[in-house]
């Protein structure tokens, strides 16, 4: 069965033609109005014109993508490589593989609050006097241990009040006050 070709109207002649093959059918300002399924290998233009397409399936870009209103995606997002996120909100748990920084200039940056089990091989602080609050929700007295000057503190901080330390010469000093 040979190729078909569309049928065209040929007004000189007043003739129902096929198209040659090879020849284009230009239907630029048609309005072409079809209740099946039109195939195309391809578009043009900017697609503001296109309706009822909602199947986002699989969108896969080889370019930038920029969108300007809300993303909500509602699976895991797998980011590979440096990310910028400008304000990141996250409800429910995060994971951290390698090094993890916090920084920050304000008064409130700098700081992680855990509420649960943080688990570690190792943790630092630094800084000219590297401390750990341990602060209570029940109003009774909060300590902090700290590292002050080289000498090694637990301090009552409801009380302003140091009563244990061990200076670098290891002298231990327990202040019964």
């Amino acid at each position: 069965m040979a190729d078909r070709f569309p049928l065209i109207l040929n007004t000189s002649a007043n003739q129902i033609q096929e198209i040659a093959s090879g020849d284009t059918l230009d239907l630029t300002d048609v309005n072409i109005s079809n209740a099946g399924v039109i195939t195309a290998t391809s578009f043009a233009g900017d697609g503001s014109g296109l309706i009822g397409v909602a199947s986002t399936d699989n969108i896969v870009t080889g370019t930038a993508a920029t969108f300007n209103n809300t993303v909500d995606i509602n699976a895991d997002l797998d980011v590979d490589g440096h990310t910028n996120l400008d304000n990141l909100s996250v409800a429910g748990v995060s994971t951290f593989a390698g090094i993890t920084t916090v920084t920050g200039d304000d008064l409130f940056a700098k700081r992680i609050n855990v509420s649960g089990v943080c688990t570690a091989q190792r943790f630092v602080v630094y800084g000219p006097t590297p401390r750990i609050y341990l602060t209570d929700t029940n109003n009774n007295d909060d300590f902090q241990v700290r590292n002050e000057n080289g000498t090694f503190e637990v301090r009552n901080d409801t009380d302003d009040y140091t009563p244990f330390s061990i200076a670098s010469n290891n002298t231990v000093t327990v202040h019964n006050d």
